[in-house]
């Protein structure tokens, strides 16, 4: 039982330095791909641990102006993190840290360039795609899309092909 509490601790804390460490506003998905690709923690630890940093006010929720829920550490998350670094076993810090400028430009790009779908009221199913430049949205599109299967498809390719599409678009606007 012991051993189980000091497993807890230790999440806790890599979850915490990873955000401290990041200093970006990240997603719980995202949290998860960081986690998991690294084999730093499984899935369903993951999920009951966050959700316990969230209930102490360790990391707090924000959302976006999409309705899109990204996470950050808190004041009080930083001096649980500054009271217990010890806990940080080094090879996963080592891991984490000579990942993290490859981290972060792949968290600022989802940031960057976005697609989300939507179900309005009349079960019509929209895309929202979006560049956005710091606050400043280059792009931002709703378009209706016709079921939730194109609506899938329309966001994957959105990601995918980004530049040509804008380009494409831009090119059209201007003829």
């Amino acid at each position: 039982m012991n051993e189980n509490r000091e497993q807890i601790a230790e999440n806790r804390i890599i979850i915490l330095y990873i955000l401290n460490e990041l200093a970006l506003p990240i997603t719980n998905l995202q949290l998860t791909d960081i986690l998991a690709s690294r084999a730093f923690m499984d899935y369903f630890s993951q999920q009951e641990i966050f959700s316990e940093l969230l209930e102490f006010s360790l990391i707090k929720e924000l959302t976006d102006e999409t309705e899109r829920k990204f996470y950050v550490i808190t004041n009080e998350g930083k001096s649980a993190l500054a009271a217990l670094p010890e806990l940080i076993p080094p090879p996963i810090k080592q891991n984490f840290d000579s990942n993290k400028k490859l981290i972060k430009e792949m968290i600022k790009r989802d940031w960057e360039i976005n697609a989300t779908q939507h179900i309005d009221e009349n079960d019509n199913h929209f895309v929202r795609l979006f560049v956005r430049d710091g606050d400043t949205f280059l792009v931002d599109m709703k378009i209706l899309a016709g079921s939730k299967k194109l609506a899938s498809e329309m966001c994957v390719n959105w990601r995918k092909n980004t530049e040509k599409v804008y380009s494409e678009l831009i090119n059209n606007l201007l003829k």
